[in-house]
């Protein structure tokens, strides 16, 4: 079952916005959005490793990333622990 986000979050995204869709098992994602409250822009779908390419998202910004999810992690893990 794909994870899906909206934005604008909120009330604000009545009358158009975008929608994120992350399927885990096909490691992909699916972009599409809207407008007028009605009119759909097609969308389209791509891996992740498409998208950080596209965007030119380096490793180097990954690993931080990466690193600062571990640390959270470890202090929920401690917190869990205790």
């Amino acid at each position: 079952m794909p994870n899906k986000i909206y934005l604008p979050a909120g009330d604000s995204g009545e009358s158009s916005g975008i929608s994120i869709s992350w399927t885990q098992s096909t490691e992909c994602l699916y972009i599409s959005g809207w407008y007028d409250s009605f009119v759909g822009i097609e969308g389209t779908s791509m891996t992740l490793q498409e998208l950080i390419d596209k965007l030119g998202i380096k490793d180097k910004t990954i690993k931080k990333l990466k690193g600062r999810c571990d640390v959270k992690k470890n202090k929920k893990d401690a917190a869990e622990i205790k």
